[in-house]
């Protein structure tokens, strides 16, 4: 499931909130301004929905050393 992202405003670094939705949940739902800490700066960040971004988890591929069946 994607997460919730913002970007830091003095690093400019992807900050994970903590929060997993799927996209249509995330399009359909209003947030309130919630307080992040920031690992990167130290600082707390307060973020609404127009400052997040869905993180897309990336693409499983098969292992290398697993075999396919023929």
């Amino acid at each position: 499931m994607p997460e919730i992202l913002i970007r830091c405003p003095i690093t400019g670094r992807d900050v994970h909130t903590g929060i997993a939705l799927a996209a249509d949940v995330f399009l359909h739902t209003e947030f309130e301004t919630h307080p992040v800490a920031c690992p990167y700066c130290g600082a707390r960040h307060s973020w609404s929905k127009k400052d997040a971004y869905m993180q897309f988890p990336p693409e499983r591929t098969p292992s290398a050393s697993r075999k396919e069946p023929h």
